[in-house]
């Protein structure tokens, strides 16, 4: 029984492959669960835009909140600009605007939202190829596995960190799990080094793709049994409150009350 959607939209102008390559990552990493993965289907909406995401005010055309991928880029991008960033997005930005978007209360989903553009986490870091919240959703930016025309040159890598990254929305490698270490957030300290939930210090992600596709040959999984076991929990948790969930507006509903 469907539990939540998982819906990747991304940024105008961003080559359609990388939304290819993204159905493929997480297929990939939700094979690892068998008894949920089907809870979960995977829908590509590329540039998604709803009905009437553009409005007219004083002449001009404005973005209406919420209303399409294209309002959260440019909200990220706005404060790229004031943090003197103006070829990067805010990656910071996008998270508080996901978290806030009301689609997510209207349709239960996990967001992975793909960007052509750098991003950046805060003023202290460079440049990140993503970030991932737990419940929420990822963002990820293929820039740095593309040529300079947009064409995805380092597919493996990238769909490596997009495993990454949705690895921590469904609670992989969640605050205070044994065998994890705080590496720019809570990361796997697989002592065989194959899963692709760890984090290397220099974020080069080469010898953590190296493993996984040594560990698809051998028919392994990408993650370690803890990592696993973190998922399981994490979607045994979800059936059981939505079950909880729908018994409660059933019962609202068999005395009349709508919530």
């Amino acid at each position: 029984m469907k539990q939540k959607d998982i819906f990747i939209v991304s940024q105008d102008g961003l080559n359609p492959q990388a939304n290819q390559i993204a159905v493929e990552a997480i297929k990939e990493l939700m094979a690892c669960f068998p008894q949920y993965k089907n809870d979960y289907p995977i829908t590509n909406l590329g540039a998604w835009k709803d009905t009437g995401y553009i409005y007219p005010e004083n002449g001009k055309l404005y973005l209406a909140p919420y209303k399409s991928t294209r309002w959260h880029i440019e909200n990220a991008k706005r404060d790229a600009i004031l943090d003197g960033r103006p070829n990067q997005l805010n990656a910071s930005t996008l998270f508080q605007t996901m978290q806030t978007d009301p689609t997510n209360k209207e349709i239960p989903q996990f967001t992975i939202l793909l960007t052509k553009d750098d991003l950046y986490p805060n003023q202290e870091m460079n440049y990140c190829f993503g970030l991932g919240d737990e419940g929420i959703g990822c963002v990820v930016s293929a820039r740095r596995f593309s040529d300079d025309s947009g064409n995805i040159i380092d597919c493996e890598n990238f769909k490596t960190v997009l495993m990454h990254e949705f690895g921590h929305v469904i609670g992989l490698t969640y605050e205070g799990r044994e065998n994890s270490a705080d590496i720019y957030g809570t990361h796997c300290t697989d002592e065989d080094g194959l899963c692709i939930m760890q984090q290397r210090v220099d974020g080069d992600f080469s010898d953590i793709t190296r493993a996984r596709l040594a560990c698809k040959r051998e028919g392994l999984s990408p993650i370690c049994p803890d990592c696993v076991k973190a998922g399981n929990r994490f979607f045994a948790k979800e059936r059981q409150q939505n079950n909880v969930n729908k018994i409660v507006n059933q019962t609202l509903r068999d005395i009349g009350i709508r919530r």
